[in-house]
């Protein structure tokens, strides 16, 4: 799964209803479901992405961390309520570096004159964006994205 997969997803969500559709009464329990879309009457100048990289364990009773990986794309589009995309490039990201999610170093990488920067404590160094993306044990957790001037 990609960020863009994730930010499709937003668009359209599926309601299960345990009650009766005034219209079509629903199935023969009752039930029915429908599908709801979601525009953007507005599409943001900077959008930043939280990624549910941690989650609460109920069982164990402590959070988790969601050790998952997914493709962070350089560029993602938003659809806009009239049907047009904007573009959005990528500027940033918040990584966690661990395996539990209550311990852990946060690191910041940035693309600067089209070159990519990563930030970890007074280690500053720059790198490529499939050096970074590729690093064990690093989860993209914040994503910055900044929008494409047209």
């Amino acid at each position: 799964m990609s960020i863009q997969d994730m930010v499709d997803s937003l668009y359209t969500e599926s309601i299960e209803n345990t009650s009766k559709c005034e219209k079509c009464e629903g199935d023969d329990d009752g039930a029915y479901s429908r599908n709801v879309t979601i525009t953007f009457q507005k599409t943001p100048p900077c959008l930043l992405l939280n990624v549910k990289i941690f989650y609460y364990d109920a069982m164990n009773g402590y959070t988790e961390k969601n050790m998952s990986k997914f493709d962070v794309s350089e560029t993602i589009t938003l659809k806009h309520k009239d049907g047009t995309e904007r573009r959005y490039n990528l500027f940033g990201i918040v990584f966690h570096q661990g395996v539990l999610a209550i311990i852990g170093h946060y690191i910041w990488a940035c693309k600067m004159d089209e070159q990519w920067t990563i930030f970890d404590d007074e280690n500053v160094r720059t790198t490529s964006f499939d050096e970074i993306t590729s690093i064990k044990n690093l989860s993209p957790y914040i994503l910055v994205y900044t929008v494409v001037k047209q």
